[in-house]
């Protein structure tokens, strides 16, 4: 089990995939959280679009992952 944070993780995706366009691989842009206000914003332009919501993560915070 590997964690890394946030940042490296983008950093590792956008060295992979930011400059090669892979058909089944796209990196989402990720945009700070400027309050309530624009959380809501956000999630209403989302929900419009089709999608089903957000994903949050806290500043600096690491990610586990596990492969079975």
């Amino acid at each position: 089990m590997r964690t890394n944070p946030w940042y490296a993780r983008m950093a590792v995706l956008d060295n992979m995939f930011g400059q090669n366009q892979v058909d089944y691989v796209e990196v989402v842009e990720q945009v700070k959280c400027k309050g309530v206000n624009h959380l809501k914003e956000e999630l209403a332009r989302i929900e419009k679009l089709g999608g089903e919501g957000l994903m949050l993560r806290q500043p600096g915070s690491k990610y586990v992952g596990s492969f079975l």
